[in-house]
């Protein structure tokens, strides 16, 4: 007589989809072994069942297990332990527990769940039963529930937890467990369970969770039967992630069938779920629900970036090479990897103004990039014509040019990167790289040319070229910040010092005659008052430190001017701080009022949480501790770390 296997799945109307892809691996795998196929149902509607049953329509057999079903096995008395837990998930779980009610009629029952792939033949899984398989998982629940209700501090004997994407059992099970109802005593000992956490809880979140709790029972009644359990572990119920052998793989990631990463490598699942919207006639519920870095939303993109990929590999290795060390005082860094097939290199010396970027093929008959790419237009008409006579066989690539220029316009719409273009202008090499054609040694030789390209190009970019340029810059944009209204200003102030310092001799020599003070003599100056509380932040030392700092941070030889720039920011702090402490003695109406007065109170208090002014107090802080390291430890951890937090935000 042929052995009578039953598979059975549960699902609802949400999850059709996932167990029509079930059954069409079944029938695609397993055409001769299954007898029926039992399907528990929550709401599947009449006209879904039958395209899911013309799948299969011999083997398909639906039963209906709505919530009221489910109250029945449950009991409504109990429902709060149900409806209770943390993580609540559809009572369809419990589904599994029929399977030992299946047993009576068929010679092995299999559960699946429906968020599995079925991708080889069960007979193996199936067969070699002997009495319960699964996946082994943790026990804790199951010592728990034993030492609880048995009061013991631990068990006799070991016991076992099956996990629950895939459990097989064999009727030889019931010369064990005799006539009791297995179905009936599932029930009981998840009520028992939940019950004994239910007095433990200390609160409603953390009292009970999946997974788990609906596994377990398999498990309990291994134990109170002593059954043998095997373990199925890499055979079936695996994660993605181990599936190599599996005949079926369990896919626990987020958002299920709809992630994009699980798509991608499950292409055997996208075969099933399209057979089951052309051949079926299901519906397609197939709309991703999250965005991946890495293009993975159709086969060809992936494809690319999969020869992106592989191409980059042969070359990763001889870049970081050249990068820590023939090239090292140029700080360079690759910016970001999932931007295939561009790969940006950037330099700390360079900031944004200009950076490389090589551009990776996308297949044999397409080519390799190296690019020098200008953001500054400023620096790309001083350095390109002159980078160029160096480079062999480099040409101009201007602004919103294509890149596929010197491709024939023919083949142009076939390629990868047909359409690309720039926002700036570049200076472009081009190589041919077949990866599948002595990859590694022509790898070799276009790092050699890239070293050279880099080369020549930094040396062009030297620090005093860009330094020039970057100063003019700056220069330019204070000139044109500065307002007539502040020059005036300082003028004024200059003068009113300068009239005071008179005023206040003339009076001491006066006071000296007379052989008394006279405050009255003193000069009615009315004193400009700064405009702004923003003006006067500014003016802090701190700030002023600190935005010399930032600027001279900026290229090499800025950096190892630092000192006397400080030195003399300084200097002049000092000497307009006393000339003011002198002012106000000799008249308090030239006492500034309080910030909080300004208008632009509020305004300037955010300035002194930029970076300039947390830069000049850790400066502050360092200086007064020179003689135990602080400049030392300022320079080389306060400053980068500093810097990171608010490149970071």
């Amino acid at each position: 007589m042929k052995t009578k296997i039953a598979v059975l799945l549960a699902s609802d109307q949400n999850y059709d989809y996932m167990l029509a892809n079930a059954i069409i691996g079944l029938k695609r795998y397993n055409y001769d072994l299954i007898t029926n196929i039992i399907i528990m149902h929550d709401s599947i509607d009449l006209q879904t069942r039958e395209k899911i049953s013309s799948i299969w329509s011999e083997k398909i057999i639906f039963k209906n297990y709505d919530y009221a079903e489910f109250l029945k096995d449950i009991g409504e008395e109990n429902l709060y332990l149900i409806e209770n837990l943390p993580n609540r998930r559809s009572h369809l779980l419990y589904a599994k527990y029929y399977m030992f009610d299946l047993i009576k009629e068929y010679d092995y029952v299999i559960w699946l769940d429906s968020d599995t792939i079925v991708n080889k033949s069960l007979e193996t899984l199936i067969l070699n039963t002997k009495e319960l398989a699964g996946a082994f998982w943790h026990v804790q629940r199951i010592t728990e529930y034993f030492c609880h209700y048995e009061k013991k501090e631990k068990l006799d004997k070991q016991c076992f937890m099956l996990g629950g994407g895939v459990i097989v059992v064999n009727k030889s099970i019931l010369l064990k467990t005799k006539a009791n109802d297995l179905l009936k005593e599932s029930f009981c000992h998840l009520i028992l369970y939940l019950q004994m956490r239910w007095q433990k809880k200390i609160d409603l979140k953390t009292w009970d969770s999946f997974p788990g709790t609906d596994e377990m029972i398999t498990g309990i009644l291994a134990y109170k039967y002593d059954l043998i359990c095997q373990d199925i572990t890499g055979l079936a119920n695996t994660l993605p992630g181990k599936s190599e052998n599996s005949c079926v793989t369990h896919f626990v990631i987020n958002y299920k069938a709809k992630n994009p990463i699980f798509l991608a490598s499950y292409q055997e699942w996208l075969v099933n779920y399209k057979i089951w919207i052309h051949l079926y006639k299901g519906e397609d519920k197939l709309q991703p629900d999250i965005k991946t870095n890495i293009p993975l939303y159709s086969s060809s993109k992936f494809y690319v970036f999969l020869y992106n990929l592989e191409c980059f590999s042969h070359i990763y290795t001889h870049l970081s090479f050249l990068f820590s060390n023939e090239l090292k005082s140029f700080g360079l860094y690759i910016k970001s990897i999932h931007s295939l097939p561009f790969v940006d290199i950037h330099s700390y010396c360079f900031k944004d103004k200009v950076f490389f970027r090589l551009i990776l093929p996308g297949c044999v008959r397409e080519l390799l990039y190296m690019q020098l790419v200008f953001k500054d237009e400023d620096l790309f008409q001083s350095l390109s014509n002159k980078i160029m006579q160096e480079i062999k066989d480099s040409f101009i690539l201007n602004k919103n040019e294509i890149l596929l220029k010197r491709v024939a316009q023919l083949r142009r719409p076939a390629h990868s990167l047909d359409g690309y273009t720039m926002d700036f202008s570049s200076i472009t090499k081009e190589f041919g790289f077949n990866i599948f054609v002595n990859a590694d040694l022509r790898a070799k030789e276009i790092c050699l040319q890239i070293k050279n390209f880099l080369e020549t190009s930094l040396k062009k970019l030297n620090f005093q070229t860009y330094e020039n340029i970057l100063e003019s810059k700056i220069q330019n944009f204070k000139q044109e910040e500065k307002s007539l209204k502040f020059k005036k200003q300082e003028l004024k102030i200059s003068n009113l010092e300068q009239e005071l310092i008179s005023k206040r001799l003339q009076n001491q020599l006066l006071a000296k005659k007379m052989g008394k003070k006279l405050e009255f003599f003193t000069p009615q100056i009315n004193f400009i008052q700064y405009e702004s509380a923003t003006t006067r932040i500014h003016n802090h030392l701190a700030y002023k430190l600190g935005s010399a700092l930032v600027i001279c941070s900026q290229s090499f030889f800025s950096y190892m001017q630092i000192p006397f720039v400080l030195s003399y920011i300084k200097a002049q702090h000092i000497f307009a701080t006393q000339a003011y402490q002198k002012t106000i003695e000799a008249n308090k109406k030239f006492k500034l009022p309080p910030l909080e007065t300004y208008p632009d109170y509020k305004e300037a208090l955010k300035l002194k949480e930029q970076l300039p002014y947390k830069l000049g107090e850790a400066f502050i802080k360092a200086y007064n501790n020179r003689w135990g390291g602080g400049i030392v430890k300022f320079f080389f951890i306060d400053m980068p770390k500093i810097k990171k937090e608010f490149k970071d935000e």
